[in-house]
């Protein structure tokens, strides 16, 4: 009895394994297969699971009953599932972690020149850097361009001669406009420079922060290697899936077939002298079936089923309540979450 409720919870989370990682195979397979069918992808070996299901036969290699009991051969299936789980969940953070890398390389060329990444906007020659001067980055809105060539000099004090300007006369330049902003450069002297973004700051100019890129590292290139990258990580995930749901699969339903015989046990008693059947029914008349499933096993019903509601009762059972019909029944959902 007590493996009994614990396959029923162990089962729940192989299904639930098996289930999340025939999405995930599917999901990838969409990507260049489009019109690919769900039995198409989820196979079990050489054949599709609705057939591994009807043409089930026990594996003895793997699963050897008759040197292992129940208990042990349900153990063995749900650490092996656990193990494979454990792999699964590192693979799809490592492939996460790639994808989420590509859509923020994305979101870099998305937005106004306020958030938008510069790397492909900047030139190495639009930039002066040196000991003594440095070129800002400065995004103005594109109705106070006016205001800033005529104010950008005179933001910071300027100094009696001989001592130099803080900021270059003439030095803004603009290097690219969108819908609200323009982005311009301006050269000061290095001195002054925190001085100089508060002075903008006031005036609504907003100094931008800028790292020019390393050769070889413009945002055109980290993309395309990422995409490279998830694609080689994409293939590799493909195979380990197709292989894994075969393994997980097969475990799945060899475990549904120790409850199927653990509660055939507890309600029949030894000798195991019972058939397993498979019935695949639409909702429409599946009522119809209980009830002439009720009359046929009438004899093995419990005294919980009066002759007038042979299709099922209901025993209470810890959080909830159950139910019991004159066979033993078990629901094999082959649907995918």
């Amino acid at each position: 009895m007590s493996l009994s409720d614990e396959l029923e919870k162990t089962e729940l989370i192989v299904e639930k394994i098996c289930k999340r990682i025939g999405s995930t195979l599917f999901r990838l397979t969409e990507e260049t297969q489009r019109n690919v069918s769900l039995k198409q992808v989820l196979m079990v070996g050489n054949t599709s699971a609705e057939d591994f299901v009807t043409e089930f036969s026990w594996d003895v290699v793997k699963y050897p009953y008759l040197k292992q009991n129940c208990k042990d051969i349900a153990a063995t299936i749900v650490k092996d599932c656990g193990e494979l789980e454990e792999t699964f969940k590192k693979q799809m953070n490592e492939f996460g972690e790639v994808e989420q890398e590509i859509q923020q390389q994305k979101k870099k060329d998305l937005g106004n020149l306020m958030i938008k990444d510069l790397s492909g906007i900047v030139k190495p020659q639009d930039v002066v850097q040196s000991e003594y001067l440095a070129t800002l980055l400065v995004v103005v809105p594109k109705h106070s361009l006016k205001e800033w060539f005529n104010e950008y000099e005179t933001l910071m004090p300027i100094p009696e001669p001989p001592q130099p300007p803080p900021i270059v006369p003439r030095s803004s330049v603009q290097l690219a406009v969108d819908e609200e902003y323009c982005l311009m450069t301006v050269v000061i002297l290095r001195l002054v420079e925190s001085e100089f973004k508060i002075a903008a700051r006031q005036r609504r100019f907003i100094v931008r922060d800028f790292v020019p890129a390393k050769v070889g590292d413009d945002p055109q290139t980290t993309l395309r290697n990422l995409n490279r990258k998830r694609d080689e990580m994409r293939s590799d995930l493909l195979v380990w899936c197709r292989a894994t749901y075969t393994d997980i699969f097969s475990g799945w339903i060899h475990l549904k077939i120790i409850r199927l015989f653990i509660e055939a046990v507890l309600r029949y008693g030894l000798p195991a002298k019972f058939c397993n059947s498979l019935l695949l029914v639409s909702s429409k008349k599946e009522k119809a079936l209980r009830s002439a499933l009720g009359h046929l096993y009438k004899s093995l019903g419990s005294k919980m089923l009066k002759d007038d509601d042979l299709d099922e009762a209901e025993l209470a059972v810890a959080g909830g309540m159950k139910k019991i019909y004159p066979y033993v029944f078990l629901t094999l959902d082959l649907a995918l979450e």
